[in-house]
């Protein structure tokens, strides 16, 4: 199985330079799941049609993907 590559990134979004690191979902989630989280839901982070227009050049591309995901957990026992 191939593996993307996991590493910080500095990427021109919003503003010049903003670092973020890149885990795939799969990282992600077997991170919780291994620190004894259970997943109780999980959303993708999405922009409005309005917010979208507003700022085309800055929100246009992450229609195609998203730039979040949020997970609702909790600890078992």
């Amino acid at each position: 199985m191939s593996k993307q590559k996991e590493a910080l990134r500095k990427v021109d979004w919003v503003v010049n330079g903003y670092e973020c690191y890149h885990l795939t979902g799969s990282s992600l989630i077997n991170g919780l799941i291994s620190a004894g989280f259970m997943i109780e839901e999980c959303q993708e982070a999405h922009l409005s049609n309005e917010m979208m227009a507003q700022y085309p050049a800055l929100f246009g591309g992450t229609i195609h993907r998203p730039e979040f995901i949020f997970f609702r957990c909790r600890k078992s026992n």
